[in-house]
């Protein structure tokens, strides 16, 4: 027995094989991955040096000296020392005023004739600038010369955002006359001449 098709029934296998046709021939069938298989594979091992092992360098060698110098003081660390050494080749060349201003740590007066403003900080190196107030975060609390010079601020009233600053820049220049005088950190020094500052 013949069995017919209606037009309707015809047109929609047509569309369907159709449609089969394209996908078969746009997109390949994907063979489904064997169970055994990982679903992500490791990663071929590296033979290059990691952080925690480091491979000598000139450079390394070359700054020794002042990344150990550096490291004398208090609540400096390797990301401080290596910013100073990177981006301040002027540090131990300039003075203490102008090593401020450089880095951006400097109060900057904004007067206009009669009118006096209040005194601000901007310009400079920011990114040298953002690393050492970190330093100054971690040195308020935890170096007795940064402590007692943040302390006096907070004592005689000043927002505790200026003696942060303050203690900042006392900071840099401690660190400035260290690498000028080649002296390491010296905690009784620089405690007594932040009570006297």
């Amino acid at each position: 027995m013949r069995v017919t098709s209606t037009p309707a029934q015809s047109a929609s296998t047509a569309r369907a094989s159709n449609r089969g046709i394209f996908c078969s021939a746009s997109s390949p069938a994907r063979s489904a991955p064997p169970h055994d298989t990982p679903r992500y594979r490791q990663r071929p091992t590296s033979t290059a040096p990691t952080r925690t092992n480091p491979c000598p360098s000139p450079v390394g060698s070359h700054f020794a000296g002042l990344s150990e110098l550096l490291d004398s003081a208090k609540c400096v660390g390797k990301t401080p020392i290596s910013t100073l050494i990177a981006e301040v080749p002027e540090l131990g060349k300039l003075s203490r005023r102008e090593i401020s201003a450089l880095i951006g740590v400097a109060p900057i007066n904004r007067d206009s004739g009669r009118m006096r403003g209040k005194r601000t900080i901007f310009d400079g190196r920011s990114s040298v600038r953002q690393v050492l107030y970190m330093a100054a975060l971690v040195a308020v609390r935890f170096n007795p010369a940064i402590k007692v010079f943040y302390d006096r601020f907070v004592a005689a009233g000043k927002p505790k955002k200026v003696a942060l600053v303050a203690c900042t820049r006392k900071l840099l220049t401690i660190l400035n006359a260290m690498v000028k005088t080649g002296k390491p950190w010296d905690a009784v020094f620089h405690q007594s001449d932040s009570k006297n500052a």
